[in-house]
């Protein structure tokens, strides 16, 4: 019970203090609202390389069930192309590290070889490149319901 009572105070005190930061910087896009299916989506091609996305209900590991946004990155070139870029994420429609993409958790660069792509599964999540955690299917007591509402793959960079 005091748990509980704890828990809710800091959650409180968590949103006022997220709601005084501002995001003047850095707006939201829309919403992706992805479904969860198999079909790759194209979330941009930059110089020879597409970028996709789908969302998948997943069991990473021994981790529970949840749903991860998997990325592809295919070179359609038959040079080798680098790739960089910043991820922004908003859960329940608040971004929650606009305020910190120079950290470098949220910055990823990868290295295709010609014609090479470097597909998510969803089986682990070893390599944040190519995952976006987006919520647990089954809570426990204790978790707060949240949901990834919208990503940003921000300062693009194909070389």
């Amino acid at each position: 019970m005091k748990v509980n009572i704890l828990l809710g105070i800091f959650f409180v005190f968590a949103t006022l203090i997220s709601n005084a930061t501002p995001i003047a910087s850095f707006d939201a896009i829309s919403p992706i609202n992805v479904e969860p299916t198999e079909e790759w989506q194209e979330y941009a091609t930059v110089d020879d390389v597409r970028i996709e996305y789908k969302r998948k209900k997943c069991s990473p590991g021994t981790e529970r069930e949840q749903n991860l946004i998997l990325f592809r990155y295919t070179n359609l070139s038959n040079d080798v192309k680098t790739v960089s870029w910043i991820v922004k994420i908003w859960r329940n429609d608040y971004c929650v590290n606009c305020n910190a993409i120079a950290n470098p958790e949220y910055g990823h660069t990868i290295t295709l070889q010609p014609n090479e792509a470097l597909e998510a599964d969803g089986t682990t999540k070893t390599d944040k490149r190519i995952y976006i955690f987006d919520n647990f299917i089954k809570l426990v007591p204790g978790m707060q319901e949240q949901r990834l509402t919208n990503f940003e793959l921000f300062d693009l960079n194909v070389e």
